[in-house]
């Protein structure tokens, strides 16, 4: 590169924090690029006047020998521009090749730095202690919004994939998001109360939709059968979660864990790794299905 057209970068490089780093190097490749096709034109220009002068000596000394008129100038012209037409195409191939490397160059710098990028976010994903942290992390990159659940809880929306990111690192980004979601959501959660027996999960707690604390047995026994059935069938991951609703239009959530059944929110529901629906129709018939 010329000297300039590094300098020039280098004052690109040591401004404000705030320029961004694949601008300064996109800037930097298409001023090299620039660079290069000034020099073909220079190049050219150059041919052109002294292919010009030659042809100029060459009929005067031609004319002064006396052989201007006796067909021997249009032979002597034409080698003279042949040769000129072979320093043109040599000139314009390697301003080619040139561009062709700059290219070369920065597309593997774009792939470094994306790869950079990419191996960064996942490590800060897999040292976020919570949502919130996550949620900022990504938010900072570009890669979605925050907004609240009707609840007041934070969500976090992706955006569509960036142009930057391959289809697996952007899926491979969403898996690692999910699992370390998962992670906190439990770790955070540790202490919660289980229900290892049908008889303690008929007797656990929960508020209905008028604020009233019930018991499962009391309004959810058709139910709880259901799902224990499934649970001592071993039907059931770690982390699985089921939404009951019951006969009368209440719903609750619930999730499998290593020492039995605990209650969730729709929040943690949604972020299982499998999710089971549970309706009480109203023909007394239990739907069950596994929507995820």
């Amino acid at each position: 590169m010329e000297d300039n057209v590094k300098k020039k970068y280098q004052e690109l490089a040591n401004t404000s924090d705030e320029v961004n780093q694949g601008s300064v190097r996109d800037n930097y490749y298409q001023m090299a690029k620039n660079q290069e096709y000034s020099s073909l034109l220079d190049k050219e220009i150059e041919l052109e006047n002294a292919k010009a002068a030659a042809f100029k000596q060459t009929n005067n000394q031609m004319a002064a020998q006396g052989f201007s008129t006796q067909g021997y100038g249009s032979s002597v012209q034409s080698g003279i521009g042949n040769r000129y037409l072979t320093a043109y195409e040599n000139a314009n191939a390697a301003y080619q090749t040139n561009i062709n490397n700059l290219n070369q160059q920065q597309r593997q710098e774009q792939l470094n730095e994306a790869n950079d990028r990419f191996e960064s976010i996942t490590t800060m994903l897999s040292q976020a202690e919570t949502l919130d942290q996550m949620y900022g992390l990504l938010s900072d990159y570009g890669y979605g919004v925050i907004t609240e659940d009707e609840n007041g809880n934070s969500v976090f929306n992706w955006n569509n994939k960036p142009k930057e990111i391959s289809d697996d690192d952007w899926n491979e980004l969403r898996y690692y998001f999910n699992l370390q979601k998962y992670s906190i959501e439990n770790s955070q959660t540790r202490n919660y109360a289980t229900y290892n027996s049908i008889d303690s999960l008929n007797n656990a707690t929960y508020t209905n939709d008028k604020g009233n604390v019930e018991t499962l047995g009391d309004h959810f026994a058709e139910e709880v059968k259901v799902i224990w059935h499934h649970a001592s069938a071993g039907e059931y991951n770690e982390g699985d979660a089921i939404k009951i609703t019951n006969g009368e239009g209440n719903t609750i959530f619930m999730q499998w864990t290593a020492s039995g059944f605990r209650t969730i929110d729709e929040t943690a529901y949604n972020s299982a790794p499998s999710q089971y629906t549970l309706t009480r129709g109203k023909s007394k018939n239990n739907e069950y299905t596994k929507v995820k």
